[in-house]
C-alpha cells in the first residue's frame, strides 16, 4: 500500500523534548543547561518570554577575502522549514539509505543532532567516522574512496571549513598557511570525488559555511570563497547539491549574530532587551554551534560530537542540513512501490 501522505513531527520537537528531559544520545544524564549571564549582547536572563518566530527571509550578504566580493543569495525555504512542526519521514529499512558524513569541528559540533535527524527522518545507516575536529578534506580521501568502493553508499555530506592544522593542508616543505591554495586543493579533490560519486549514482550534499564572529567583523572570512567553491563543484555534477545551512544561524541581513528569536518548536531560554524570546545560536568562540561553552557550562566534560546543553544553533544547523536528504529519500521511496512497507500507525509522541 502507498504511504498516504504521512507526515510526522520528528527531529526538532523530539530532540528538544529529549534534551529538556536531560537525556543524551546514549541515555546518560545530560548536564543541566545553565542560565547564560553574558550581558554583552543585551540579554535579560532573569525571565523567559513567549516564543517569537525568526525572520522568514534573508537578504543577500556580500563578503570578501581580499579579492572580488562574493554574494551569497538568500534562502527563504530553509528558514521557513525551521518553522514547520511536522516533517516528512520515510518508513523503511535502514540498509536502503547508507549515508557517509565527512567534516571537521564545525560538523562535529552539530554531529549528535544531525545523526538524530537522519535516523528519525530516513532511518539511515549513517557512517560518521569521517568527522574529526581539526581535520581537513585531504585527511579522509582514502576513507572516502573506500566508502565509494564499498558499493552500498546512497549519499554523502561533506563539510570541511579549511583548517590549517592538518599536515596535508600545506605544500611540501612549507608551514605558511595559504588559504587560496588550500581552497584550490579542496576544489580539485571534490571534483575528483564528484566524478566518482556521479559514476556510482551517489547523492552528494555540500553545506555552506556561515560567517564567524572574527570573519564577519574583520572582513577576512574564508566562508564566501568556500561557498563559491562548493557552488562550482555542484555546477559540475548532477548528483551534487549545495545546502545553504549558513542562513539558519545568521541574522536577517546574512551577518553573524550571537542570538536569534526562538523557534516555535524549541525551548526559549532567555529574552533580549526588548522582551523578545531569544536563544544563543553560536558557541562562545564565535564559530561553532554548541552553546555549552558559555560561562562554564561544562563543555570540558562533554564527549566529542555531543553538546552538554540545549543548543538552538545545533538544532537549526542539523535540520537545515538534513532537510534535502530526507526529501530525496522520501522522493525515491514514494516513487518505487516495490520498496514501500505497508502503512503503519505511528504514536503521537509530541501531541
Amino acid at each position: 500500500m502507498m504511504f498516504q501522505g504521512r507526515r510526522r513531527a520528528v527531529a526538532l520537537a523530539l530532540a528538544a523534548a529529549l534534551i529538556a528531559a536531560g537525556c543524551t544520545s546514549d541515555g546518560e544524564p545530560a548536564q543541566t543547561a545553565p542560565t547564560p549571564t553574558d550581558t554583552s549582547v543585551g540579554l535579560d536572563t532573569a525571565a523567559v518570554a513567549t516564543t517569537t518566530a525568526p525572520p522568514t527571509s534573508t537578504a543577500p550578504t556580500t563578503s570578501s577575502t581580499g579579492g572580488d566580493a562574493v554574494t551569497t543569495p538568500p534562502t527563504t525555504s530553509d528558514i521557513e522549514y525551521l518553522l514547520e512542526e511536522e516533517r516528512l519521514a520515510v518508513p523503511n529499512q535502514p540498509s536502503q539509505y547508507v549515508i557517509g558524513l565527512y567534516g571537521d569541528s564545525l560538523f562535529d559540533s552539530a554531529r549528535e543532532h544531525v545523526l538524530f535527524a537522519l535516523n528519525t527522518g530516513v532511518q539511515a545507516n549513517v557512517r560518521h567516522n569521517g568527522i574529526f575536529s581539526g581535520s581537513s578534506l585531504c585527511n579522509f580521501l582514502t576513507l572516502m574512496n573506500d566508502d565509494i568502493d564499498s558499493g552500498d553508499l546512497w549519499g554523502v555530506v561533506i563539510w570541511f571549513s579549511g583548517n590549517n592544522l592538518a599536515e596535508c593542508s600545506y605544500a611540501d616543505g612549507e608551514r605558511t598557511f595559504d588559504p587560496v591554495r588550500l581552497i584550490a586543493d579542496m576544489e580539485a579533490h571534490l571534483m575528483t570525488l564528484g566524478a566518482r560519486y556521479e559514476e556510482h549514482g551517489i547523492h552528494v550534499w555540500l553545506p555552506t559555511f556561515p560567517l564567524s564572529r572574527t570573519g564577519d567583523f574583520s572582513g577576512e572570512s574564508l566562508a564566501p570563497d568556500l561557498n563559491a567553491m562548493v557552488t562550482r563543484v555542484a555546477d559540475a555534477f548532477a548528483v551534487v547539491e549545495v545546502v545553504d545551512v549558513a542562513a539558519a544561524v545568521l541574522d536577517e541581513n546574512g551577518r553573524y549574530t550571537e542570538t536569534l528569536p526562538c523557534l516555535p518548536i524549541e525551548p526559549c531560554l532567555m529574552v533580549d532587551e526588548d522582551g523578545n524570546g531569544v536563544n544563543f545560536v553560536r558557541e562562545a568562540d564565535g564559530t561553532h554551534f554548541c552553546t555549552g561553552t558559555f560561562k562554564g557550562a561544562g563543555l570540558e566534560d562533554a564527549r566529542w560530537g555531543t553538546c552538554p546543553t540545549y543548543s538552538s544553533g545545533v538544532l537549526r544547523i542539523s535540520l537545515a542540513m538534513t532537510k534535502p536528504i530526507v526529501e530525496a529519500a522520501y522522493s525515491e521511496w514514494s516513487a518505487d512501490p516495490a520498496s514501500q512497507d505497508p502503512p503503519v500507525t505511528l504514536p503521537d509522541i509530541v501531541g
